[in-house]
């Protein structure tokens, strides 16, 4: 029956084996009445054009379409670790990295960039916000460099043209002091 297709219709399930020439299974599918299961070495599925879209073995699964997209409204769980060139999201929407219950690591052999291409760059936190180099500097480069909510000095009068003196004590913490005070001993310092 030339350009017609099969009709395969039962109660149960429609299974494929195929065998080697000694006789053994080497691959089968299943097609029941819920599901699909397949049994190989591997598993390819081909878009018309012979273009690999998906590709699955014991070693590795490979997805080879364009775009990949998760629609589920609770993202997506990966137990081990994710090795990827690039994530994005959508233009428009906001991408965020999150770990609920525990912490959340980036880290590079080389360079680590994060950066705001037309926007702001926020970290905080609840804890402290540790910025450190083993062998590097630490560079603040702008033209307006702010450290709001560093503390005054508990010595001496308050400026009264609010100009301070940026101070640090030798644990490398910043407080302000009076221009006309300077930087005096402070129990500041004795903080951790």
């Amino acid at each position: 029956m030339k350009g017609r297709g099969s009709v395969v219709a039962l109660t149960s399930n429609v299974s494929v084996y195929a065998r080697n020439e000694a006789g053994n299974v080497t691959g089968r599918l299943k097609i029941g009445s819920g599901d699909i299961t397949s049994h190989s070495e591997r598993f390819v599925i081909y878009d018309t054009k012979e273009n690999e879209l998906l590709y699955a073995d014991e070693d590795e699964i490979r997805i080879g379409t364009k775009q990949f997209t998760f629609t589920g409204s609770e993202g997506v769980v990966m137990e081990g670790p994710l090795e990827t060139p690039e994530v994005s999201s959508s233009p428009g929407d906001s991408l965020t990295l999150q770990s609920l219950t525990a912490s959340l690591s980036a880290q590079a052999a080389e360079n680590l960039d994060l950066s705001g291409g037309s926007g702001d760059l926020t970290m905080s936190c609840l804890g402290n916000l540790k910025l450190s180099t083993t062998e590097g500097k630490l560079l603040l480069s702008s033209q307006d460099v702010r450290l709001p909510g560093l503390p005054q000095s508990d010595t001496g009068p308050l400026s009264q043209d609010n100009i301070y003196e940026v101070c640090v004590c030798q644990n490398g913490r910043l407080f302000l002091a009076a221009p006309s005070v300077g930087c005096q001993s402070t129990t500041l310092c004795d903080e951790t």
